[in-house]
């Protein structure tokens, strides 16, 4: 049994960089392609300060984000009922461990870097464990190409991604260098250029936006010192009447070519409305190739003549192609780094994940589904009404031939009793006594016996000799497992942990006070380990038992024997092949044998009427009826499917490359492994992708005839019991005193004391 990890990291905390130029933001980049983030996210921190950079992302986002989300259930695993299940439980949890302000967050960065580290904090809630996501800051992560792999770094050490199993997930747009994808990469150069463009505008404002004044003054003053003074205090007059620069010019003609015989004054102020235009125009192109870039657009987003209508179909393609494209990568990572860990945590296979799916489908194509399912539930509305008319034919058919069939028996009846009448007046009582009645109704359709001769039947006997007892077997070792790992605080007594034992004596009173268990044995692993190690290495043992849990082993046992139960406590076999045994051995007494246990390898024991596979946690049963139904199989080929696909309980690795849809397809037709044909051409059934499941049946037959021991269980396991020795009498006395010192009072007085 797995059990999500506990630990949880704390982020380093850093003042983002500032001050960038050409330099640092190339070695910012080189930095980013070599599979380090440190400098490029603090350069994707300071592009986003751009408020034209932030809105373009944030468009993005928001258009991934109001799509509708929903989960499509697994197809890895037979079991379709709790891939139901969980599928449900998905969507009703999802919004919880990721909430929308971390989906932003990982958008930001999977949009900007190309990839985003987000660290699963595990929490048990409910009787459930949820990751709750947290992103980290990609500053601590870089990719190790040495040794292939992310890390990332805490105050404390260095974490290789893969070394610490589900506890870190990592969102990236692409499997190679998914870094190289990242809007960073082509944004920083226009947001680089845009800064400067405006940096230099300033310095051209500020050397041509003033207006220089000139003042002309006669030339002659400049022949002598007395006149000069008067041309300098018409100087000093100038530069103190404002801030712009002054200019003192000599001038002897005027512009006309004229003596000048006077003063004057001038304003020049330079023409700089194309210098500004070619400002503008590069700060808009930044702009709109840096939002391009972000909105993952392409070259037809440029502008274009107003109706174009085919190029507004091609805008409208692309964005839609991009925002496929992030939902897949999302979902993908979702499904395998979040839902698959969620799912084993929770319901013990990862393979009953469901898959995250967000509609990216246009308008137009919801429409043309919408009609197209219309049309189809019109279409099988109408199948169902012919279907029912049929059908209600033949019933008014059957119900004729069955009035005509009640007539015609009537009439022989009659006429039956009319002939016994007659040789009843006749006297003639030795012809009548000769007469087998009871034959001649068989023969002529009708359970009839002569007025005034009454022969008792027996009307039937008991299908078994059991008489109708019924025989209960639980799967010990699962109750403990599903009392350890239930909701609930742990119970300790003496500095031990009872809460197993506990929670499985609550579920074995909780049984016989309903009342309806005459007959009981309770089986357990003691130890996990069995003769299957021997033949399989890979095969599960004792140390998928936490120690806390397998401390309590022997202790179950005396607990549940204090309650006045047979125990079966298998050491070379498990528990499984003690209850294939019962089955087995007490068919002959009991009409009905209840196994007590949601373990899909006992499904194989559900070959006659009579035994039944009970999950109580779920409230469900199965019984031989419904194996096919649910398996796609016949009872006698479960090992077989379970050898082909595997059992994550028992660590039955399966074939690669045959799944349980294959698998069922050919052992419904064939039954068994040795007897499907090994040329796909000459299978008798449709199995998607035959050439592909066939030579992977021929490379692992051995492998998989291996598993299908495993899967199979024993029916000779020594039981010494026989089936009066199962009656259950009522608790022993010790039961009382093991309730006081496991302070378990809500145990006591509860059931029959055996007397």
């Amino acid at each position: 049994m797995n059990r999500a990890p506990r630990v949880r990291y704390a982020q380093h905390v850093f003042a983002p960089l500032m001050g960038w130029d050409n330099d640092r933001v190339r070695q910012a980049l080189e930095r980013h392609e070599a599979g380090d983030f440190r400098e490029s996210a603090d350069l994707a921190e300071a592009l986003l300060t751009d408020e034209r950079l932030d809105g373009a992302l944030q468009q993005r986002i928001d258009g991934l984000l109001a799509l509708p989300l929903s989960f499509e259930v697994s197809t890895e695993t037979g079991d379709k009922e709790t891939a139901e299940l969980a599928q449900r439980k998905a969507a009703e949890v999802w919004w919880r461990f990721c909430p929308e302000p971390v989906l932003r967050d990982v958008l930001k960065w999977l949009i900007m870097l190309g990839v985003a580290v987000v660290q699963l904090n595990w929490t048990e809630e409910r009787g459930q464990w949820l990751p709750l996501l947290e992103v980290w800051h990609p500053r601590d992560l870089w990719f190790e190409g040495h040794e292939v792999t992310y890390k990332v770094g805490t105050p404390t050490a260095q974490i290789a991604i893969g070394a610490d199993p589900y506890k870190w997930a990592i969102f990236a747009s692409g499997s190679q260098t998914p870094w190289m994808n990242g809007a960073v990469r082509r944004v920083a150069m226009y947001y680089l250029a845009k800064q400067q463009m405006f940096t230099d505008w300033a310095h051209y404002s500020e050397v041509y936006g003033h207006p220089t004044r000139v003042g002309k003054y006669p030339a002659a003053l400049d022949e002598s010192d007395e006149t000069a003074r008067e041309r300098d205090a018409y100087q000093d007059a100038l530069v103190n009447a404002g801030k712009s620069p002054v200019i003192m010019l000599p001038v002897d003609i005027d512009s006309e070519g004229k003596a000048a015989a006077g003063w004057d004054y001038e304003l020049v102020q330079a023409d700089g409305a194309s210098a500004v235009e070619v400002f503008e125009r590069g700060i808009r192109y930044c702009d709109s190739a840096a939002a391009m870039a972000i909105l993952r657009q392409t070259l037809t987003m440029e502008p274009a003549p107003i109706g174009s209508h085919a190029l507004g179909k091609v805008h409208n393609a692309v964005r839609h192609e991009g925002k496929r494209a992030d939902t897949e990568g999302l979902a993908t990572t979702g499904h395998f780094e979040v839902l698959r860990p969620w799912a084993l945590f929770n319901f013990g296979d990862e393979r009953l994940a469901p898959w995250p799916k967000w509609d990216t489908r246009t308008p137009e194509e919801r429409e043309a589904q919408a009609e197209a399912e219309v049309l189809e539930a019109r279409r099988r509305a109408d199948v169902a009404k012919a279907e029912a008319e049929a059908r209600r034919a033949v019933a008014e058919a059957k119900r004729a031939e069955a009035i005509a069939a009640a007539e015609a028996a009537k009439l022989r009846a009659e006429t039956l009793e009319r002939v016994a009448g007659a040789f009843a007046a006749l006297g003639a009582s030795t012809l009548a006594s000769r007469v087998d009645w009871d034959a001649l109704a068989k023969d002529e359709g009708l359970p009839l016996a002569p007025a005034g001769k009454s022969q008792p039947r027996e009307l039937g006997r008991r299908a078994l000799s059991g008489g109708g007892k019924v025989l209960h077997v639980v799967d010990g070792t699962y109750e403990l497992f599903r009392a350890h790992f239930s909701r609930g605080r742990r119970r300790v007594v003496d500095g031990k942990d009872v809460k197993a034992t506990v929670g499985m004596v609550a579920s074995l009173v909780t049984l016989l006070e309903a009342g309806e268990v005459t007959h009981l044995a309770v089986a357990f692993d003691n130890p996990i380990t069995s003769f299957r190690n021997k033949l399989f290495e890979g095969y599960k043992d004792d140390s998928v038992v936490p120690a806390a849990l397998r401390a309590q082993f022997e202790d179950a046992e005396a607990a549940a024997r204090a309650l006045g139960i047979v125990v079966w406590s298998m050491d070379e076999f498990e528990a499984d092949d003690a209850l294939a045994t019962a089955c087995q051995k007490y068919t002959q007494d009991f009409a009905t044998i209840r196994l007590l246990s949601p373990d899909k390898d006992l499904a194989q024991c559900l070959t006659r009427p009579g035994v039944v596979l009970v999950d109580r946690a779920r409230g469900r049963e199965l019984a031989a009826d419904g194996v096919r139904e649910r398996f796609g199989v016949d009872p006698e080929s479960i090992p077989d499917l379970l050898a082909l696909v595997g059992d994550a309980a028992d660590q039955i690795p399966g074939l690669d490359g045959v799944g349980i849809e294959a698998a069922a397809a050919l052992l419904s037709k064939y039954g068994h492994i040795e007897d499907i044909p090994e040329d796909a051409t000459d299978w008798d059934v449709e199995v998607w992708g035959a050439e592909r499941v066939a030579a992977a049946l021929k490379a692992g037959r051995e492998d998989a005839l291996l598993y299908r021991e495993l899967a199979t269980l024993v029916r000779n396991v020594p039981l010494e019991e026989n089936a009066e020795e199962l009656a259950w009498g009522g608790e022993s006395e010790e039961f009382g005193a093991w309730c006081e010192r496991m302070n378990a009072d809500h145990l006591k007085g509860r059931l029959p004391v055996a007397g």
